[in-house]
Formats: C-alpha cells, sequence, structure tokens
C-alpha cells in the first residue's frame, strides 16, 4: 500500500515538483507511527520510533494486525467513522511480551488504496509510574510510610467483610506513652525520630501482618487475618 502524497504549491498557486516526503516525515516523528492498512487490517508501515518502541523489525512490523500489537484498544471503531479523529491509552505488547503502556492518536484517511489509520503512539510508562507513586503517597503517613488513617479504616472494612469461615482476625493497638514529652523536651523533630524508627521496627516484626497503620500522631494498628479459631480466646 503507498501513502499519495500532496503536492505543494508555488506562490502563484502552481505545483512545484516537489512531491511532500510523507515517509521522511514519519521517520523524523519522536513518536511511533504507524500506517494501518483498514482493508487487509495489518500494518503497512512503522516507523524507526515504532521499531524501537515494539520491539519488532520494519519486515515484523508489516506482518502484524494491529489488534495483536494494542490489545484492548478496539481500534475498529475508528475505522467505521472515517476522517474522525481518536485517541485513547492502552498498551502496546512488544516483541518481548511485555505491555507497555501508551497514548495513541489515531486518523483515517482516504487513499487511492482504500482508507488507512494513521496511528501514532507516546510511551507512558514515566508518567504511569508517576500517577501510581502518587497514588501511593495519598495511602500513606507521611512521616512514617505506613497506612494512614483513612486507607486503613477504608482496607480494614474490606477485611470485615470478608468470609473467613473458621479462621479469625486479631487487631493489635498500640499506643506510644511520653511522646509529649520528648516533643516538649527535645523537640518535634526528636519526637519524629521516635516514631519513624518505631514504625520501622514495627513494620520489620510484623511480616505477617494484613494491616499495619499510624493511626494517630502516636498510635499505631497491627492487623493479622486468617488466624486459627480459639487462638485468641
Amino acid at each position: 500500500m503507498r501513502m499519495e502524497p500532496s503536492l505543494s504549491q508555488t506562490a502563484d498557486g502552481a505545483h512545484s515538483d516537489t512531491e511532500l516526503d510523507f515517509q521522511q516525515m514519519f521517520e523524523s516523528m519522536p513518536a511511533a507511527a504507524f500506517i494501518i492498512d483498514v482493508g487487509s487490517n495489518r500494518i503497512v508501515y512503522g516507523n524507526q520510533a515504532a521499531v524501537h518502541l515494539s520491539g519488532f523489525n520494519r519486515t515484523q512490523l508489516t506482518r502484524k494486525k494491529p489488534t495483536r500489537l494494542f490489545p484492548r484498544s478496539e481500534l475498529g471503531r475508528f475505522w467505521e467513522n472515517p476522517g474522525a479523529d481518536g485517541e485513547f491509552i492502552g498498551w502496546i505488547l512488544t516483541r518481548h511480551k511485555a505491555e507497555i503502556p501508551i497514548s495513541a492518536l489515531a486518523h483515517v484517511v482516504e487513499t487511492a488504496s482504500g482508507p488507512a489509520c494513521i496511528l501514532l503512539a507516546f510511551d507512558i510508562t514515566e508518567l504511569k509510574l508517576g500517577n501510581d507513586l502518587e497514588t501511593e503517597r495519598v495511602r500513606q503517613d507521611s512521616l512514617t510510610g505506613l497506612l494512614n488513617r483513612e486507607e486503613f479504616e477504608r482496607e480494614f472494612d474490606a477485611l470485615l467483610r470478608l468470609e473467613r469461615g473458621a479462621h479469625s482476625m486479631g487487631v493489635l493497638y498500640i499506643d506510644l506513652d511520653d511522646l509529649k514529652r520528648i516533643n516538649d523536651a527535645c523537640g518535634h523533630a526528636q519526637g519524629d525520630a521516635v516514631l519513624v524508627a518505631f514504625s520501622q521496627r514495627l513494620r520489620s516484626s510484623c511480616l505477617d501482618a494484613a494491616l499495619v497503620a499510624r493511626y494517630g500522631s502516636d498510635e499505631f494498628i497491627v492487623v493479622y487475618e486468617d488466624l486459627p479459631a480459639g487462638l485468641l480466646d
């Protein structure tokens, strides 16, 4: 399949002798560019960025069905509306079977050989990792790194809803004494250091716990699940 380029025009309106080189334009793009022949449902072109992102060489790319390279992307919905732009967040399945998150733009155009979909894919791995880290920070107490009170209550409520059968749950509540005296005598920085040190010891000694959380300024909660019935009697 050959994409037919349009001719550029001179100032007087006449066409110049130089056609727009689409292949050179695609090759210079930082985004992974793919051209999909809608009729055969095959990828017919991928630029160097597409080769780098997918791990497939050009020959391998041109044998691929787009649904195999872009799983769960529903590309067909763009083909049903030729000329319409569309975008989606999805994944590209690489040669090494890794799923890389992408943000993609798709545009269906009519060519001399029939409709074709031009797809530009952008690797958003770093953005996704940043979002995941931000989500994790929201779940954690900023000082100790343990679950914060809000997240603990949400997860503890979920545990209570589980069917336990013959097993039970154990909840350990810990309140540190005299933290206020440390803050008053040595300053809040020293008090925070005590909380951090205690949290690290608590985490390392409760590896089998279902939940470990800082519930208040000097309050901690540890939850164990699937304990044998009668263990806590």
